[in-house]
């Protein structure tokens, strides 16, 4: 999975530059230990929701009010992370859906 977000980024950002699109700064996978002081901070002090990424409570704001600008938005995103799962999946050995018969 990992492949997909970190070859997917480059990609993201030339359709993002071509379409005239702003991109939040990437800040790449958290590590185990943020993500444990974030769960631990919304045990001891409940929130309502919870923002990891820069950009993420302004993505969610944009959401709930424009649809139709989020999905804009998302555009690079989706389009450079669907170009690298193509080209990851054909990648893959090609495995048979044929049901085995009783000769084979």
């Amino acid at each position: 999975m990992l492949p997909l977000f970190s070859e997917s980024g480059p990609i993201i950002k030339k359709i993002a530059a071509e379409r005239g699109i702003s991109l939040p700064p990437i800040e790449g996978v958290k590590t185990t230990d943020v993500v444990v002081q974030k769960i631990l901070e919304c045990i001891y002090h409940p929130v309502a929701e919870v923002y990891t990424h820069k950009g993420s409570r302004e993505f969610v704001v944009l959401s709930a009010q424009e649809r139709e600008g989020a999905e804009q938005h998302q555009l690079p995103v989706v389009l450079g992370e669907r170009q690298v799962y193509t080209r990851l999946k054909d990648k893959r050995p090609q495995t048979s859906s044929a049901p085995a018969t009783e000769n084979s």
